[in-house]
């Protein structure tokens, strides 16, 4: 006589794990319910502008890596993405290495992220780019002198960067920066400021399409 049982135990859908829950990511949540994808987002604000477009919510700093590691390791995660946020690419890379999923290694994102990195890499394999270097280790003439950018090294939304066109304006201009992260020189380029975002599967741009940049006319 066979045996019958009842199992009390419910498993937790595959989740697609969307880091971030703010306006920015409401296309991308709105994406994967259409494609009856089950997505968990997590955002520090508890009263997230997208947080009623996904199927669960945790409410987390994605700044903070060991805390959105381990909501990946306590649910059935398929697969990890972020929108409109270089915030969240640390913790991305993260959980991606950690749990065997596509997405960037945190080599790259910490290349991406520090613009100087990015400028040497960049540089390194022939794609022209402005001549940047680190506050601490060099001067305004290495980035061929006045006028030049100061900025963060690393992306703080647009915090904190100052066009300097004399001497007499770097301090305050450095001091500004600091408040966001290790100050950088960059050489100045005219022309019209424009943006790109890219997509690239294996190595290869599969889309791409550019935006006028915030700060333009």
């Amino acid at each position: 006589m066979g045996l019958k049982y009842t199992s009390t135990v419910t498993v937790p859908p595959p989740y697609l794990m969307v880091l971030g829950a703010g306006p920015f990511q409401g296309p991308l949540l709105t994406t994967a319910r259409g494609m009856r994808v089950s997505t968990v987002a997590l955002d520090q604000n508890p009263a997230a502008a997208s947080r009623a477009l996904a199927d669960a919510f945790v409410q987390c700093d994605i700044a903070d890596i060991s805390a959105v590691l381990a909501c990946a390791r306590a649910r059935n995660i398929i697969g990890v993405v972020s929108a409109a946020s270089d915030v969240a690419l640390p913790a991305h890379a993260a959980v991606a290495e950690a749990l065997g999923l596509p997405g960037p290694t945190p080599d790259s994102v910490r290349a991406a992220r520090n613009k100087e990195r990015a400028a040497l890499r960049l540089r390194a394999t022939g794609v022209p780019c402005p001549e940047t270097v680190s506050a601490e280790s060099g001067a305004p003439v290495d980035v061929g002198g006045y006028p030049i950018i100061v900025k963060p090294a690393v992306g703080a939304g647009g915090r904190g960067v100052s066009i300097v066109e004399r001497s007499e304006s770097l301090g305050g201009a450095v001091s500004l920066a600091r408040q966001y992260g290790s100050p950088l020189y960059q050489r100045f380029v005219t022309g019209a400021p424009l943006g790109l975002e890219a997509f690239i599967v294996g190595g290869r741009i599969r889309a791409c399409f550019a935006f006028e940049d915030q700060l333009g006319a």
